[in-house]
């Protein structure tokens, strides 16, 4: 902005020259609507726009973003728009510091020049009266007459013909030689036009008003920062500025000049505000009527401080004008300092753009310097000419000044500027001509594979392998070889589409074949464990290449009419200068898009499909010697995620990598995974095809198999249907998965084939698939999991146990009854009686798969079903083998192992068979005498009258863990429900940290208004009933209908899941005591003890499961929900049970003590009674 005088038009002038004519780069200077000062203007006319002072077109370009494109150039609205201020003052600005707070512009720096701004008085006034010089002799009553009679009022061409001139200046009078034009009524002077005049007016008529007579002072426009009406009130100075267009009497720019010329030009006195450097000051140095500095009292900082700012100086209001008295002091020279918008720096040093492009504007416009001699020179040599001041010779001076102090404006330059372009051949360097030579090569052996591959096609390698899946990787190969070679090559624009879509698709039929078959290989392997078919189909093969390639061509299309790549510039600054003293931007071209992420999104599913393949591969490497390719595929595939990795890697690298070099690594890069590819995986897997396939020789068989020696287990879970029959199916299921997911994990470590379950059975086999000569000792040690005999306690007799009881006690079992027990504590009453009885037979045995959908791996045969009758005639908690698998433990020397069976168990469809309980005796025992004696010893010897007492020990440890067990569970049960119900105590008093205490309520559920409950409530201080009226009876306090709440949608909306609920540890102790206590006051009955309380608890349990449902809610808005959906429909629906958890945990804690201290008195007599 040239602002609107003419130091900074200089300025501006030298700046459009240094930025547009020496460092390229456009400029354009801001004026106002109708005006310009362009120094290319071909009108070449000095025209003073309107002071900004409020800097509100820097402003505007903060807003515009730093394009001032944006500005309404409509004269009716106009915009001021700009980046630059080469020339501010300090003192007086601050209505522009604003702007430096804001991050509007940088800091202001200077320029290098010292300004002045003083009040002046020509030379030839101060040699009539010295005393003028200095406010001394200005100021006072004293000198009021003196001030009035000196300093005169200017007078406008206009009003002087109008009101002084005796011919209206329709003839020359010696002051004006003629009437004023339209466009020159306001002028104070015009050479050979108006010499100016300086009149009497009333105000200087000291003999008529003696006490308020004054002077006159041309004074600056409000607006401009000066301080004449502060000074002078307080320093009692009777002068005063008669403007007419300004509030406080100030003179516009151009009427100063012209009153200055007018007191030369008819040796009036005059006192005047004014500045240098400034061409009208420099104009009169030197002559009579040279510029006096008038002294004021010197400056001091308080009195700077007390300096009034804009608002103040253009008040409406003259006393506000006036000021504190400490700001009436001279000013001071201050530094004239240079704005800069941040938008400059901003739109010049994009880090979108290249470091080479940067604009050097910023630097330059940093570096720029005038001083006050400097610029005074210019204005002499304007002012020299007299040509056409207004025109021509402003700007004839500023540009024969640059070119005689070109030294000067070059160290504006920033360093390395000037620059020039040159442009590079990228496929000319060595890096790009060897990968282009490099991927022509590699795509010339894919092509050459893919013709050997086709003539190797019916071989047994290929043959197996499946021709299309090698088809489909070389054609995948020569597409990214393809692509590298058109990286490297001349880059145009078809050229960059078509090597992204080539090495995108190309790299889809490389990795997803390599998926799909590792895959398989896997699914295989894990089929084959568990004896399985698995279908290895080539449509299905072909389908997912297809659609993965759909997928990927989806998002190429997306991307190339989003943000098609395109034939980009790369820009290099070099580090020396031409002989023209330029610095050289190399230019090459690459291939890119707007935004990086386009080709980020390609390489991550490059990558990630290579790593799921990596993962699987890694999986595959315990089959390698099983399946012929899985090593070659494994390390195909780490050598694929690998250079995906590296091609990330490069991407990551950003501005690190040239663009360029990019592209030529990368080329590279796919050249090399294709040349791998060929090396590690292509090439062996041909030069090891084989011979050709017989015509015969791919038709394959569904035949079973027949396994001559195996051992087969049958296990079923005794009691379980009458303990299945009062839970849901959701807990059936996960016991049973719980139960037989043990079993699996011991069948693997033991390599024990799992055939199937069926319900509660478990079928089992070893010898299949792989033989074993061992096959009954593995089995029998599945079975048993390592458990030897029963170990009495020391403080115990030794004891003789019968077969039964001794088959019952050291077996497999172990494992089902101690998960059994455990889990009692989740699936309730009778879970820890449960237990297995286990049949095994040895034989011979077939087994294959039956086509069909859904075909899983089958046994039949004789010995399956011996097998599965041998389970059947099993006791609870035994483990029943066959004659047959007897003997061959007795081969294997494990007889003691075995007790046989005294009476011969009849199999259906067999006859009697003589069977053997199974059990581990290797453990030492110590016989009554103390000598130490083996388990087979000790039940064949140790024989003892106490069995009776053993057994009574047994079944009283016995009853007391499962009285434990049931406590627990019941505590459990209640802790779920003591959860609920403090979820919904939270939701219903607003809160939302389920970690807050539970709040007490003296009411069901904490309002009065929805708990009309007519029973006893709990209140902090017991119980109280809800009537004053007093019972007789308990009965009297029985109620048909209980009232429970109604629904609120906002309490059901705030309630959290209860499993996000959690009760303090001490609460919970105090809920087990209770538990405990309550268990306590059960007696022993045969029948309405604490297992039958739990048991009710459970039944009670079960039936609150199918009314209370989760009440998930469905939103339709933020405020209502669908009112015959989830919460809402199950409250109507079960009368509100569902919003009420305390009302569930009374009806189950009713179940837990309804037969408290129960006689035992059958139900028939107490109805008797």
């Amino acid at each position: 902005h040239s602002q609107n005088w003419e130091s900074a038009f200089f300025g501006t002038w030298i700046l459009q020259i240094l930025l547009s004519e020496m460092l390229d780069v456009p400029v354009s200077v801001e004026a106002t609507a109708g005006l310009n000062n362009e120094l290319y203007d071909s009108h070449l006319r000095l025209e003073y726009p309107e002071f900004d002072i409020t800097g509100s077109g820097i402003k505007n370009a903060e807003e515009f973003e730093g394009d001032c494109r944006k500005a309404s150039r409509d004269p009716d609205n106009y915009e001021l728009c700009y980046h630059v201020l080469p020339e501010t003052w300090a003192e007086g600005d601050n209505e522009r510091l604003y702007l430096v707070e804001e991050g509007v512009v940088e800091q202001p720096r200077e320029i290098g020049a010292m300004a002045e701004q003083y009040i002046f008085i020509p030379k030839f006034v101060a040699e009539l009266d010295p005393s003028l010089v200095s406010y001394v002799g200005l100021a006072g009553e004293k000198n009021r007459r003196k001030m009035a009679e000196t300093f005169k009022t200017p007078t406008t061409w206009k009003y002087y013909c109008e009101n002084l001139s005796a011919s209206n200046c329709t003839v020359a009078d010696g002051v004006a030689s003629r009437p004023p034009k339209e466009d020159e009524v306001d002028f104070m002077f015009l050479q050979n036009g108006y010499k100016g005049f300086f009149r009497n007016t009333t105000e200087n008529d000291c003999d008529s008003n003696p006490e308020t007579c004054h002077g006159h002072i041309a004074d600056y426009e409000c607006t401009w920062a000066a301080f004449v009406p502060m000074q002078f009130h307080h320093l009692d100075i009777k002068l005063e500025s008669a403007g007419s267009d300004d509030v406080g009497g100030g003179y516009s720019y151009t009427q100063l000049v012209q009153i200055w010329h007018a007191a030369n030009e008819t040796r009036s006195p005059v006192m005047m505000m004014w500045f240098q450097p400034e061409a009208l000051y420099q104009s009169f140095i030197g002559t009579e009527a040279e510029f006096m500095h008038v002294l004021l009292p010197t400056q001091t900082q308080e009195c700077v401080d007390a300096r009034l700012e804009y608002d103040g100086r253009c008040s409406e209001d003259p006393i506000e004008r006036q000021g504190p008295a400490e700001g009436a002091c001279d000013n001071a020279p201050q530094s004239l300092k240079k704005m800069i918008s941040k938008q400059v720096k901003l739109l010049g040093e994009n880090p979108d753009v290249p470091e080479a492009m940067w604009s050097p504007a910023h630097d330059a416009l940093q570096n720029y310097r005038l001083t006050h001699l400097q610029i005074g020179a210019m204005l002499s040599a304007w002012l020299d000419r007299g040509f056409d001041l207004d025109g021509f010779d402003p700007r004839h001076a500023t540009c024969e000044w640059v070119v005689n102090n070109l030294n000067i404006v070059r160290t504006f330059i920033p360093e390395t500027y000037p620059r020039t372009m040159k442009y590079e051949e990228t496929d000319e360097t060595t890096l790009f001509l060897a990968t282009h030579v490099l991927s022509a090569m590699v795509a010339a052996f894919v092509v050459l594979s893919l013709i050997v591959t086709f003539l190797k096609r019916k071989t047994k390698t290929v043959y197996y392998l499946r021709s299309e899946f090698l088809y489909v990787i070389q054609a995948g190969l020569v597409m990214v070889a393809i692509s590298g070679f058109l990286l490297t090559g001349t880059t145009e624009e078809g050229t960059c589409v078509a090597s992204v879509w080539m090495s995108s698709l190309g790299y889809c039929w490389i990795l997803i074949p390599l998926l799909i078959r590792i895959d398989a290989i896997n699914k295989l392997f894990a089929s084959g464990k568990q004896m399985q078919r698995v279908r290895l189909g080539k449509y299905k093969f072909m389908l997912s290449v297809l659609g993965t390639s759909c997928a990927v061509a989806a998002f190429l299309l997306v991307w190339t009419v989003i943000d098609t790549p395109s034939v980009r510039d790369e820009f290099d600054l070099s580090n020396s200068p031409n002989p023209n003293g330029e610095t050289v931007v190399a230019v090459s071209s690459y291939c890119g898009s707007d935004d990086a992420v386009w080709y980020s999104v390609n390489v991550a599913w490059q990558l990630l499909v290579a790593f799921f393949a990596a993962v699987l591969a890694f999986m595959a490497s315990r089959v390698r010697e099983d399946i012929n390719d899985a090593r070659m595929l494994s390390l195909v595939i780490v050598a694929h995620l690998l250079f995906a990795i590296l091609r990330m890697v490069m991407l990551l690298l950003g501005s690190s990598l040239d663009d360029v070099d990019r592209m030529a690594y990368t080329s590279l890069l796919m050249s090399l995974e294709c040349l791998a590819a060929l090396v590690v995986f292509i090439a062996p897997t041909l030069a090891t095809s084989g011979s050709e396939m017989s015509t015969d020789e791919d038709k394959t068989t569904n035949l079973p198999d027949l396994y001559l020696r195996t051992s087969i287990l049958y296990a079923d879970i005794a009691g379980f249907a009458a303990w299945a029959s009062v839970r849901d199916p959701q807990q059936v299921f996960r016991f049973l998965e719980s139960i037989y997911g043990a079993f699996d994990n011991i069948g693997e470590k033991r390599n024990v084939f799992k055939v199937e379950t069926i319900g509660d059975t478990y079928v089992a086999a070893t010898g299949i698939p792989t033989q074993r000569k061992d096959h009954a000792i593995a089995m029998s040690r599945f079975a048993m999991y390592g458990q030897g005999v029963l170990l009495v306690a020391s403080t115990v007799s030794p004891r003789v146990f019968s077969p039964s009881f001794f088959c019952g006690n050291r077996d497999l079992m172990s494992l089902m009854t101690n998960m059994s027990k455990e889990l009692e504590v989740l699936y309730g009453p009778d879970t820890g009686t449960l237990s297995l009885r286990v049949g095994i037979h040895s034989g011979p045995i077939t087994g294959g798969f039956l086509k069909g959908k859904g075909a899983r791996f089958q046994l039949f045969g004789e010995t399956a079903q011996i097998a599965r009758l041998i389970c059947a005639s099993s006791d609870r908690g035994t483990i029943q083998v066959s004659e047959v698998t007897a003997n061959l433990l007795v081969q294997a020397e494990k007889s003691h192992w075995l007790i046989k069976r005294d009476d011969l168990v009849p199999i259906q469809g067999h006859g009697d068979m003589i069977l053997y309980c199974l059990g581990k005796n290797g453990i030492t025992h110590t016989n009554s005498g103390g000598e130490s004696v083996t388990d087979h010893d000790a039940l064949q010897n140790d024989l003892s009258t106490n069995h009776d007492e053993l057994h009574y020990i047994e079944k009283m440890e016995s009853a007391s863990e499962q009285k434990e067990r049931l406590i627990n569970w019941n505590v459990q049960v209640l802790h779920q429900i003591l959860k609920q119900i403090r979820a919904r105590r939270l939701a219903e008093s607003g809160k939302s940290n389920p970690k807050d205490a539970i709040t007490s309520s003296s009411t069901h559920g904490g309002d009065s208004s929805n708990a009309d409950h007519s029973m006893s409530v709990v209140s902090g201080t017991g119980i109280s009933n809800t009537s004053s009226h007093v019972y007789d009876t308990p009965l009297d306090e029985v109620k048909e209908i209980i009232a429970l709440p109604a629904f609120d949608q906002k309490v059901a909306k705030r309630q959290k899941d209860a499993d996000e609920i959690e009760i303090p540890e001490g609460a919970l102790d105090q809920l087990k005591t209770f538990v405990t206590a309550i268990a306590g006051m059960y007696r022993d009955n045969p029948f309405h003890n604490f297992a039958h309380a739990s048991h009710v608890v459970m039944s009670t349990m079960k039936h609150m499961n199918r009314i209370v449902a989760p009440t998930d809610l469905e939103m339709v808005d933020e405020e209502n929900y669908v009112k015959h959906k989830a919460a809402a429909a199950l409250h109507d629906y079960t009368y509100g049970i569902t919003s009420d958890p305390l009302t569930q945990f009374a009806c189950v804690f009713s179940a837990l003590i309804h037969d408290v201290d129960h006689p035992g008195v059958p139900n028939p007599q107490y109805m008797e009674e």
